[in-house]
């Protein structure tokens, strides 16, 4: 009423139009502030801010280790305002072997394993920054980067880290935010050290000369990666998806029995569920010919075995497991970053770029840095050397005056002197006064002229230098091999079609054909055969009966070398082993897919 009585009328605010502005504001603050990483140091906020705390803390590779729970406290209260587990878990990750291709941090204590367990509270477990983290930090205290105030503007941060490592290609990243994601995969530092020395040297080179050096990725749970057009249009477009398989092995063991031996797994796979998955197919029926199964990992690696039954051919288990189990994935690359606070969907070309301009502004700046304090000290010096060639005036000077400020003013009108020259005169020692020491000023003078020269010409250069150091003191082997879409079953695929043909040969004989293709188990699973005298180099063709009986070719396979392998995809289903002429096509079972051409690559 009394509003009505003054005239004050409220304004008129558009639910939609709120709404729109609010939730922009929230999902710009996701994207740059939270879920996707900077393109120049490759890291999200809270991991800056895990390293800049530890960096402030001292608690570099060569010092010992510090509670988690110190890191975190000073990270939350410092420069994260957010919840303590969401800090503790970011830095546990950075020590996780399994997760990051190189740790940027080293942990002591029990920081989770690849079976999904947990990591200790963070009162136990005790951290410090890894050697090559030491690298993310150096020379920020030469105003290399910018910094900017904390959340409650008491303190600053640096708004990116001054790096000599191109983390966003080397340790990847994953991340959620509103309307976008983003998922790089892990490489190798060699690699992208040698690509970004291509790129300094020739700023004109294509995308598909840095894939002649950048193979693929190197996921740090090692593994085959199945390059192809997935992976190509990953790196020209920035997105695409690459095939991912774990390593597998046949053991022979006692009494002519066999084994199949787990020793890698795809990237980001908790390996006691692929163990409870494949224990379920198992038990399901959906995989046959296995006896017993047991994980056998230690601290030197994972080992999970599966025993075969008598007879069991390992090629037809080791299709199953692929078909079946998370030990064939994909994975989706989607290169998004922040460049110049805007999410930007990076090609390898322009990610790399980022980084070469990043650096190139650091070092830049470093330079100028260094030449402002060269030439401030040869200042001070210069003025030291002039006082000492006067001493004995310059010390009647200031016995007679009155004071400090009369005795500086009083320099600085002799000996034309500035008022910096002049307090560092005042300041200096007596010691400084014997005959030993009258030299010196004017020896550091000369140097560091010297010095001022060298800076001032050569600002900007020295990136070649910081490479060849990063890549002779950090790099490691590959761990991730990488293989070509015709290589998926090369040599496996030969070995199981001559073993086919050998058993056929015995059953059927030279006059009559060759068939194979009988079901393991009750056909749970089955083969497709070939013709007598087919070989390496030939081109064979499968067929499954058909519902009405007669024979449907399923698909047609050049076997040759490994490189030349051809995967054809088919979707036919379980038909009745039937004969076949001399010199003729064996015709048998068949699953959805031929056991020797697995789904996902077609």
């Amino acid at each position: 009423m009394s509003e009505q009585n003054s005239g004050i009328q409220q304004p008129q605010v558009s639910i939609e139009k709120e709404l729109r502005k609010s939730y922009l504001e929230y999902s710009l603050s996701v994207i740059i502030g939270r879920a996707i990483p900077d393109a120049r140091d490759g890291l999200k906020p809270v991991h800056r801010r895990i390293m800049y705390a530890q960096y402030e803390l001292a608690n570099s590779y060569n010092r010992p280790h510090k509670k988690s729970a110190r890191i975190v406290g000073d990270v939350i209260g410092k420069y994260h305002p957010h919840g303590d587990i969401a800090v503790y878990d970011a830095l546990v990750r950075l020590a996780q072997d399994f997760s990051m291709r190189d740790p940027l941090v080293d942990g002591q204590g029990n920081f989770g394993s690849i079976d999904g367990d947990a990591a200790a509270a963070m009162r136990y477990t005790e951290v410090r920054m890894s050697r090559l983290a030491s690298e993310f930090l150096a020379d920020i205290d030469k105003e290399t980067v910018d910094f900017r105030p904390n959340y409650d503007n008491t303190l600053q941060e640096p708004s990116v880290l001054p790096t000599k490592v191109p983390n966003l290609l080397l340790n990847g990243s994953s991340g959620i935010a509103v309307g976008m994601a983003t998922n790089i995969p892990p490489h190798n530092l060699g690699e992208l050290c040698d690509a970004l020395q291509m790129l300094l040297d020739d700023p004109q080179c294509t995308i598909s000369d840095l894939m002649e050096v950048v193979k693929g990725p190197d996921f740090p749970t090692r593994g085959f990666v199945y390059a192809g057009k997935g992976l190509s249009d990953a790196y020209h477009t920035g997105r695409g998806t690459v095939k991912v398989r774990g390593r597998l092995e046949v053991e022979e063991r006692k009494k002519g029995l066999q084994a199949i031996v787990i020793r890698e797994i795809p990237f980001g796979l908790n390996k006691s569920s692929l163990v409870e998955k494949i224990a379920g197919l198992v038990n399901d029926h959906k995989i046959d010919g296995i006896s017993d199964l047991r994980d056998e990992s230690d601290r030197k690696g994972i080992r999970v075995v599966i025993d075969l039954k008598r007879g069991t051919i390992p090629d037809i288990v080791i299709n199953s497991l692929y078909k079946y189990t998370p030990l064939e994935t994909s994975f989706g690359i989607n290169m998004l970053a922040v460049v110049d606070n805007r999410p930007v969907l990076l090609n390898l070309k322009t990610a790399l770029s980022c980084f070469v301009d990043h650096r190139r502004e650091v070092v830049i700046r470093r330079t100028r840095y260094d030449l402002q304090k060269a030439e401030a000290r040869a200042h001070i010096l210069e003025g030291l050397r002039i006082a000492i060639d006067h001493i004995d005036e310059v010390v009647a000077l200031i016995r007679a005056s009155a004071s400090p400020d009369e005795a500086r003013a009083g320099l600085m009108q002799r000996f034309e002197l500035t008022e910096v020259q002049a307090r560092a005169i005042l300041d200096m020692r007596l010691q400084r006064l014997t005959g030993l020491q009258r030299g010196v000023p004017h020896g550091r003078n000369i140097q560091l002229g010297a010095l001022g020269g060298l800076l001032g010409s050569q600002a900007g250069d020295g990136q070649n230098g910081a490479l060849s150091r990063l890549h002779n003191g950090f790099v490691s082997s590959l761990n991730t091999h990488l293989q070509g879409v015709g290589q998926v079953f090369g040599a496996g695929l030969i070995l199981a079609l001559q073993g086919l043909g050998e058993a056929a040969e015995q059953q059927a004989g030279d006059n009559a054909g060759v068939a194979a293709g009988a079901a393991q188990h009750g056909g749970s699973s089955g083969l497709a055969g070939f013709g007598h005298g087919a070989g390496v180099g030939q081109s064979l063709q499968f067929a499954a009966g058909g519902a009405d009986g007669h024979a449907h070719v399923c698909a047609g396979v050049t076997i040759g070398h490994r490189e030349n392998v051809q995967l054809v995809h088919t979707d036919t289903l379980v038909g009745n082993v039937v004969g076949a002429g001399k010199n003729g096509v064996a015709q048998g079972l068949a699953s959805n897919h031929v056991f020797i051409t697995p789904h996902v690559f077609c």
